[in-house]
């Protein structure tokens, strides 16, 4: 097929949804198909040599995709695929092939960890992989190859286990498992010594690791919602913490070491067993801004203490979440 040939057939695909490619528009980067009620992706528009071997982004968000081609992997310097909304239950071999791929984005799909191939441990440059609001129940162990990634979201699936591999992930930074069916964390979870943020809210929890006090770069943490009766004294280490969400748990005590996190912004503690606390949270964090407390067993006095207004010293932009 001739140069001609096939930007006039890249450029009538795309004419068909209202997408308008110039004709001096040879490399083209970024193509954005979404919300073209597209059931399907024709073959021949990963053949097209030029197009593949230009595009950086591809977007096809909020459409009826049950099935993608197996030509998908000739897009060897895609860095973005947008996938969200759709209708796929697997993702062909040749995902494998896209090794400049950066960000891989499959919320709200069929996924089941059936469906997502071995190939995909081939994506050693895969920062970004996100799959909420899928079918999964398990992960597939060949996503912890994926030693690059930074960033991994499987909120509102129905994982009940996360295997000792999730320690491989040694470049992750933030890790998303709200709404899933958790128990517990595994021994290895300790070894993710990058993270940062650690949302595990409505899920099953009732202990967490001894270790996690020694993610040192842990600075947001979000429990609420689980089965959790005790906060390791070893918290008190992680000198970065800035939120601790463990609201509506199991709680009968806070360790006393927990007061001097020295960036604490944010404890909230309200609906669980506690009857005393070891410290006075404004005294020992002096940065402290919001404090929940009610819905536990303690005097009023102490539940008084959540009404305490912070500083407006205490209070410093971007932190309110």
């Amino acid at each position: 097929m001739s140069d001609d040939e096939e930007s006039g057939g890249l450029k009538e695909f795309c004419a068909r949804f209202g997408v308008d490619i110039e004709d001096d528009d040879d490399d083209i980067e970024e193509l954005d198909l979404s919300e073209k009620e597209l059931v399907e992706l024709p073959p021949e528009l990963f053949e097209i040599e030029a197009f593949c071997d230009a595009l950086k982004t591809l977007c096809l968000e909020r459409n009826q995709l049950s099935v993608l081609p197996d030509a998908l992997g000739n897009l060897k310097a895609v860095t973005e695929l947008y996938l969200r909304e759709n209708k796929i239950a697997t993702l062909p071999k040749s995902i494998g092939n896209l090794a400049e791929l950066d960000s891989l984005y499959l919320e709200d799909n069929q996924l089941t960890a059936a469906g997502i191939p071995d190939e995909i441990k081939a994506l050693q440059r895969l920062k970004g992989l996100c799959l909420h609001r899928n079918q999964l129940t398990t992960l597939p162990v060949s996503l912890f190859s994926l030693t690059a990634l930074e960033e991994l979201y499987l909120d509102g699936n129905q994982i009940e286990d996360l295997p000792p591999e999730i320690g491989q992930l040694v470049n992750l930074r933030e890790l998303d498992m709200p709404g899933n069916k958790l128990k517990r964390l595994p021994k290895t979870f300790v070894q993710l010594a990058k993270l940062e943020i650690v949302h595990m809210e409505g899920n099953c929890l009732e202990e967490l690791p001894k270790g996690l006090g020694g993610l040192v770069s842990l600075r947001k943490v979000y429990f609420q919602d689980n089965k959790i009766a005790k906060l390791h004294s070893s918290l008190g280490r992680c000198a970065k913490m800035e939120v601790i969400n463990i609201e509506n748990n199991a709680l009968t005590k806070v360790a006393k070491r927990i007061g001097d996190l020295p960036k604490l912004k944010h404890l909230l503690l309200a609906g669980n067993k506690l009857e005393s606390l070891p410290f006075n949270p404004y005294e020992k964090a002096p940065g402290l801004r919001r404090l929940t407390l009610s819905g536990n067993n303690l005097a009023p006095e102490l539940l008084k203490l959540e009404h305490h207004i912070p500083t407006e010293g205490a209070i410093t932009e971007g932190d309110d979440e």
